[in-house]
Parts: C-alpha cells; sequence; structure tokens
C-alpha cells in the first residue's frame, strides 16, 4: 500500500496550456484512478483538502450574525495569536471577546489576578495599554461585567460563541461604538 501511497503523490499530469494551446506536464498530486476502488474510499479522504485558515475563519461569525473581523494585530492577539477571536473548532478555546481596553479595567484585571499590563518577554508579550484592542476570555469579561468595569466590545470581531454564556444585550450595552 505505500508503494501506491507514494506513486499518488508524484502522478505527472498532462494539462494544456491555454494560452499556448500545448501540452504540459507537472508533477501535481492526482491519485491513480484505481486508488478508490482498491481502497473502498480512502481516496476522498487522503484527496480531500483541508481548509485553509481563511476559510476556517470565513466559517466564524461574529455576535451579530456576521463574518468575523479581526480584532488586533498591534498588539498581536487571539488564542491562535493570529489577530482574530476565533475558536477555529478547538475546544477550549475561550478568547472570544474583542475589546478595547480602557485603564480601569487594566487595573480591575490586575487586582483580580489577570496582569494584562505588564510586559512578559519570555511569551512575547509587551504588555497591554490603555486603548489596545485585546481577544479575551469570556469569564474574565463576565467577571468585569458582574463588577461593573466592563470594557467596550467590538461586536464585528467578537465570537459568536459567546452567546452561549453572555446575552447579546449586555454587549451591546458595552459596544464600542455605543457611545
Amino acid at each position: 500500500m505505500l508503494h501506491l501511497i507514494k506513486m499518488w503523490l508524484v502522478v505527472p499530469v498532462e494539462e494544456t496550456d491555454d494560452r499556448k494551446g500545448r501540452q504540459q506536464t507537472s508533477a501535481q498530486p492526482t491519485p491513480p484512478r484505481h486508488f478508490s476502488t482498491l481502497h473502498h474510499g480512502w481516496n476522498a479522504a487522503l484527496t480531500a483538502p483541508e481548509p485553509s485558515m481563511t476559510e476556517t475563519l470565513n466559517a466564524e461569525k461574529n455576535v451579530l450574525g456576521t463574518e468575523l473581523l479581526p480584532c488586533s494585530y498591534a498588539p498581536l492577539t487571539g488564542y491562535f495569536r493570529d489577530g482574530c477571536c476565533a475558536r477555529r473548532a478547538t475546544e477550549g478555546v475561550a478568547h472570544l471577546v474583542c475589546v478595547k481596553v480602557s485603564a480601569e479595567f487594566l487595573e480591575f484585571s490586575k487586582a483580580r489576578g489577570n496582569d494584562l499590563s505588564t510586559p512578559r518577554l519570555e511569551m512575547r508579550f509587551r504588555g497591554l495599554r490603555e486603548g489596545d484592542r485585546w481577544c479575551l476570555h469570556v469569564l474574565r469579561w463576565i467577571e468585569a461585567w458582574e463588577a461593573g468595569r466592563a470594557p467596550k466590545v467590538v461586536l464585528e470581531a467578537t465570537n459568536r460563541a459567546v452567546l452561549k454564556l453572555v446575552p447579546l444585550s449586555a454587549l451591546k450595552r458595552h459596544a464600542l461604538d455605543a457611545g
């Protein structure tokens, strides 16, 4: 079977070059025709492309039901440090609320044991400053909300998964553009 997989990876494919109408040969990964019949459907599993990061992010929605927008690239935020409050279908990811931090919130968070303002160079974290946007853990946002210290929320960049724990009306009351 290994020789069939190796063969599958380097099968030359003839294509027509539309610009000049001539045949070209390239080593694109194309399975042999008999591969799927020999291995009862493995062909589909092996040749199905994995979704790209863009496709995965486009599948995630914000709390308004539209495409999830990036939260911040400077500082680089998100559980995956890709700028987005995305889950990427990964269990346990909860840094999903895009917030604009205030000095008051940073002080509150530090007093509660979550120091977001002190640089931690070993983690490539410069520390947050007032006005920075950050993907905050949903439970930290709830903690601040219940204490009356919730930071402003960027609804378009907040993952809709938070709606399992936080009512949309609360997020809207703390929306950055709510005035």
